[in-house]
């Protein structure tokens, strides 16, 4: 892992600059006086007097006197303010070498200044020389490549044109460095020269161009290190947060991903369980805060938090005030840490009608307590002044909540419409209607006047009817019906498009389930729907959207052709877990749709059905043409097989390699 590598490196790199601008003593470097007093040992520098940046310049060192046997190091490379621009403390960088030669490319004008060593393997006890501290200056002024100065005022100019809030302001630098810069493996530059001129660096590279940057735009920052490595404090709008771009910056295959901000704005509760060093806070810099982390500023979490808020509605609809909900996820326990602490933070800001809520996050649960409110002035009717109405005593209904009037053949209906849910003689609002229609095509049953006021709350205090939808068709009320597939689908029409399904529309949706697209995939689809829409339209509601989070629904062929190689080469349906893994793996480009299949053929699972050539051949040609094999073909490949002219590795990518494998792919758009 690139972390455990970055704590190696950082440990040692943080040795050399805890000297500050101290330079560091070689303890070789203490010689007897008669050794001094000889003076017998010296080394020179020479190097090209115009030296340009991005052109490699080589060092030539020269040593004079002693035995004649020598080793060389580099003792220093540092700029103007003595800042270590190259890290002296790891590896090969730290040890005396054979080599008189040291070649380094500059890539940002300014002052440097280097210093070099020599030891006397011949002398007992070897003698040593460095150059002097300041002997070797190099000064390089390309107009091609600014120094690191100007380069953070060009960055810092170009964010201040784009952005005025201190969040926006971090984000766009942390963007940047994580846009232009990859972690250096070498473990050998550590400046913000690093980062910001050569594009790679160490965390203490990412964290001292960050701080430049941020300093910059006038933002206060601070350092914190713990467990080997180091990351960046930054205070927006008076409040401190803790920011790693470093581990942010996981390489290209999470690009885009949320891991490119998955430590940014982190208070000091979260951080101590991502970096067990961080048992305090920093003095100067204490991080209590998450109203700027990325997630919750950006409304984000909502993603993870949204499932939740659903059954926790549904819990306080049902008066439970304390309960635990259950965290399934597949993220590392180190990430579901940082997330889900972030939910519970989400969770417990959230408005809920009439109740607060606090919840926590430990060990894959939230656990939630509820606090109801006490209204000051609830009326004496619990809000429903709308009007007395009128009864007579044939009437069976109650128009308490509206103005109508009823008469002795009427069965309480005046006032009301089909989405009453049984409140007879009650007006409903549009909101109303709409959350009845839910109760009544989604969950199959009338609602009680106070279930639909909750609904109706929620929707003006901003939740979109994708939202209340997905509390419905993903309640536990719902799911306990176990519905299949074709039910699901008919639901799904009645409750978001007001109608009943017609048989090509709900074949089509079956289908794509069975192909391997998850129900909230569907579900989206039909809430993107203009039927849906026109629904939302008449309820006069937002319509809104849900987010998807497995990577089987972020390309419906790439789904597709996954849950295929499920049926033809393991002759069984697929499982969810395996479905989300191949489809990472495509959606993210780290593997071949070629190498897919050579996953399925030479699964342990494949393997044990033990085969014969023939029907190895058989299963080729349906997994990997889409087709039954011709007689001919099958007995070509089955005799190459059976002479040992081929064995079952040579015959597979025989088949993956061919123009009709690539025609079976391009068939699924891929």
């Amino acid at each position: 892992m690139r972390k455990i590598r970055t704590i190696i490196g950082t440990v040692l790199c943080a040795m050399v600059l805890a000297l500050g601008n101290r330079m560091p003593v070689m303890a070789e470097e203490v010689v007897s006086e008669e050794l001094k007093a000889a003076d017998t040992l010296n080394l020179t520098v020479s190097y090209p007097s115009d030296i340009k940046c991005g052109e490699e310049v080589t060092f030539k060192l020269l040593a004079t006197g002693g035995s004649g046997t020598y080793k060389y190091r580099i003792a220093s490379l540092t700029d103007a303010q003595q800042n270590f621009v190259y890290d002296i403390s790891y590896g090969s960088n730290s040890v005396y070498g054979d080599s008189d030669e040291f070649k380094f490319t500059f890539y940002a004008s300014g002052t440097y200044y280097i210093r070099f060593g020599v030891m006397d393997m011949g002398s007992t006890p070897y003698q040593t020389k460095t150059t002097g501290l300041l002997e070797y200056p190099i000064v390089i002024n390309d107009p091609n490549y600014p120094s690191v100065e100007e380069l953070v005022a060009n960055v810092a100019g170009e964010c201040e044109k784009s952005c005025s809030t201190d969040f926006d302001k971090a984000v766009w630098l942390h963007d940047w460095i994580l846009d232009h810069a990859d972690y250096d493996y070498t473990y050998s530059y550590c400046a913000a020269e690093g980062v910001l001129a050569r594009g790679k660096g160490t965390c203490e590279s990412y964290h001292r161009a960050y701080v430049m940057l941020l300093n910059k735009v006038g933002i206060p920052t601070g350092r914190i290190a713990g467990n080997g490595h180091v990351w960046t404090a930054a205070q927006l709008d008076g409040k401190w947060y803790q920011i790693d771009s470093t581990w942010d910056d996981m390489g290209a295959s999470y690009k885009g991903t949320f891991y490119e901000h998955l430590y940014f704005g982190l208070n000091d509760d979260i951080m101590k369980l991502v970096h067990s060093d961080h048992t305090q806070p920093v003095e100067g810099y204490e991080c209590n805060s998450l109203e700027e982390n990325y997630f919750i500023k950006t409304g984000e979490i909502h993603q993870w938090s949204d499932p939740f808020a659903e059954k926790i509605r549904q819990k306080i609809a049902a008066g439970e005030t304390s309960f635990t909900l259950p965290v399934n996820s597949d993220l590392p326990e180190s990430v579901a840490n940082v997330i889900y602490r972030l939910v519970a933070y989400e969770l417990s800001s959230e408005n809920w009608t009439n109740a607060t809520l606090s919840a926590s996050y430990d060990n894959q649960k939230l656990t939630c307590s509820v606090t109801v409110k006490t209204p000051e002035n609830n009326g004496g009717d619990n809000g429903n002044s709308g009007g007395s109405g009128s009864n007579d005593g044939n009437n069976g209904g109650n128009t308490g909540g509206g103005s109508g009037s009823n008469d002795s053949n009427n069965g309480g209906n005046t006032g009301t419409d089909n989405g009453n849910s049984g409140n007879t003689g009650t007006t409903l609002t549009g909101k109303q209607r709409f959350a009845s229609l839910l109760y009544e095509n989604a969950l199959g049953r009338s609602a009680a006047q106070s279930e639909l006021d909750y609904w109706a709350q929620e929707l003006t205090n901003g939740r979109t009817g994708a939202e209340v939808a997905y509390g419905f068709l993903f309640s536990e009320e719902f799911q306990n019906h176990n519905y299949n597939n074709a039910d699901y689908v008919e639901h799904l029409y009645l409750s978001l498009m007001g109608r009943a399904s017609d048989t090509d529309g709900k074949a089509g949706w079956v289908k794509t389930l069975e192909n391997g697209a998850s129900r909230l995939y569907v579900f989206r689809q039909f809430i993107n729907s203009e039927e849906f829409q026109q629904l939302c339209n008449t309820y006069e509601i937002q319509k809104g959207d849900v987010s998807l989070t497995e990577e089987r629904d972020q390309n419906y062929n790439v789904t597709c052709f996954v849950a295929r190689n499920y049926t033809q080469f393991l002759s069984r349906n697929y499982d969810t877990d395996g479905l989300n893994h191949w489809c990472e793996a495509i959606n993210h480009h780290t593997q071949s749709m070629q190498e897919i299949a050579y996953g399925f053929v030479f699964s342990t699972e494949c393997s044990n059905k033990n085969l014969s050539n023939t029907e190895y051949v058989k299963m080729l040609y349906r997994g990997c043409f889409d087709r039954e094999g011709d007689d001919a073909g099958i007995s070509d490949w089955t005799n190459a097989l059976n002479s040992g002219m081929m064995d079952r590795t040579q015959v597979f990518w025989g088949f993956a390699n061919s123009q009709e494998f690539a025609n079976m792919v391009e068939s699924y758009h891929l």
